[in-house]
């Protein structure tokens, strides 16, 4: 009967698991779809930008289903935040992308290197 016990209980960071797992599915949605385009030969070699915009598209066109995704799976571990869990499903994973870029942009930007991204 502890056996039982101990694998249903909800996960100690269940806010947590819930919002990384839902911007994972949000990646892998993304990430499906631009293969599936790229396989079926709408994107062209030529057009190189295109591949880059059809994934950011894609990624903002599957962030409502990311922070459903996520508010169930939190609701299912018995979270009362769910609202919450889909404000960090939006921005968590954004933010620490971003964060680490900029860090590195003006570590570029310092050192002087020709390929950071100009701030003005």
């Amino acid at each position: 009967k502890q056996w039982y016990q101990r694998r249903v209980r909800a996960p100690r960071k269940g806010m947590m698991l819930s919002v990384l797992i839902g911007s994972g599915a949000q990646v892998f949605m993304m990430i499906s779809v631009t293969l599936v385009v790229s396989c079926l030969g709408f994107l062209y070699p030529g057009n190189r930008g295109f591949l880059l915009s059809m994934g950011v598209v894609m990624y903002v066109c599957f962030g409502s289903p990311a922070g459903y995704f996520a508010a169930r799976i939190y609701k299912s571990f018995g979270g009362e935040k769910w609202k919450s869990n889909v404000i960090l499903t939006a921005f968590f994973v954004p933010a620490i992308v971003f964060s680490v870029f900029f860090v590195l942009n003006l570590v570029l930007w310092g050192e002087g290197y020709s390929s950071a991204v100009p701030f003005g």
